[in-house]
């Protein structure tokens, strides 16, 4: 064994542990804001991602986490319990889906929010998930509001309501002639798109 390798594994052990020590520090709510600052800047990505779970965690970092370059830090802060409806709301309108997704499934994601993406969001997942956190009311507005001219949204906003048990014949009969007539194939193309 080379003089070398034997330094470098110790090395690669020392920084184990400071990596160790570092998470801990990071998962501990008595760390102090300071540290919990410094480490909102560590290298790994693992550790600042994992420093979102620590419900100590100064609301300035949090924000600062949301806006972290590495996606896994910001579905961390999209998924914390800890994260507010400021927070979260940020984070729906993320550039990558799957932390706006994770946005739309927060209970702190306002409802001004939630409609929004189930509006105007360019995919799919998002949007269905953001119906899901809407009232009856709001989803049936949505409808209203975008019927017969967005489809993909109003079917589904429809299948949001089939998935309630509303009572879609009574609503379509609500809807006035031409808007009924619109809502009745985009239900029955979006009925036949979920099979």
């Amino acid at each position: 064994m080379s003089a070398g390798t034997g330094g470098e594994q110790a090395d690669h052990r020392a920084q184990e542990r400071a990596d160790q020590r570092d998470m801990a520090d990071a998962l501990n709510p008595g760390s102090s804001s300071e540290r919990l600052r410094q480490l909102a800047r560590h290298e790994s990505p693992t550790i600042r991602a994992r420093l979102v779970t620590n419900p100590s965690l100064p609301e300035d970092v949090r924000v600062a986490l949301a806006r972290d370059r590495v996606p896994m830090v910001r579905l961390e802060v999209a998924v914390s319990r800890h994260s507010g409806t400021e927070i979260i709301n940020e984070l729906a309108t993320d550039r990558l889906d799957p932390v706006r997704t994770k946005a739309a499934l927060h209970p702190a994601l306002s409802s001004q929010a939630a409609l929004r993406l189930a509006a105007q969001d360019p995919h799919r997942e998002v949007r269905t998930t953001a119906l899901t956190r809407l009232t009856e009311q709001q989803v049936r507005d949505l409808i209203n509001q975008y019927a017969p001219t967005a489809s993909p949204v109003v079917g589904e906003a429809l299948r949001e309501l089939v998935r309630r048990g509303v009572d879609m014949d009574s609503f379509l009969a609500d809807q006035r002639g031409t808007v009924r007539s619109a809502l009745t194939q985009i239900l029955t193309d979006a009925l036949t798109d979920q099979r």
